[in-house]
């Protein structure tokens, strides 16, 4: 389905992901010295904790990143759809012509 979308111009890639790679090469040489004072100091049950949740986080962060989004182009046909589906909400209710197709019963 994204070709489709690539297809009329509605989404771009997102470069975003060597900026959050960057930030994750960063955070995990700090968290190592963290984790290695903290296993210094006699702590190392806490430092393996600490371990798994940073690493926990980095892969949720990475994971639940997008790596397409909207274009202008995108927004602007996603605002006729919705209006489109408002358009259908409102009056797809037609109490009148119900009224006119039911027949009328004869006691």
């Amino acid at each position: 389905m994204s070709d489709e979308f690539e297809a009329f111009g509605l989404v771009h890639e997102v470069w975003a992901v060597a900026k959050v790679v960057l930030a994750f090469v960063v955070a995990a040489v700090l968290a190592f010295f963290y984790l290695h004072h903290l296993w210094t100091t006699g702590l190392p049950a806490l430092a393996m904790v600490m371990a798994v949740v940073l690493v926990f986080v980095a892969v949720l962060i990475l994971e639940l990143m997008p790596t397409e989004v909207l274009s202008d182009n995108g927004y602007k046909e996603a605002g006729k759809i919705l209006g489109l589906r408002k358009y259908l909400e409102d009056f797809s209710d037609f109490p009148i012509v119900g009224h006119l197709f039911q027949r009328e019963k004869h006691l």
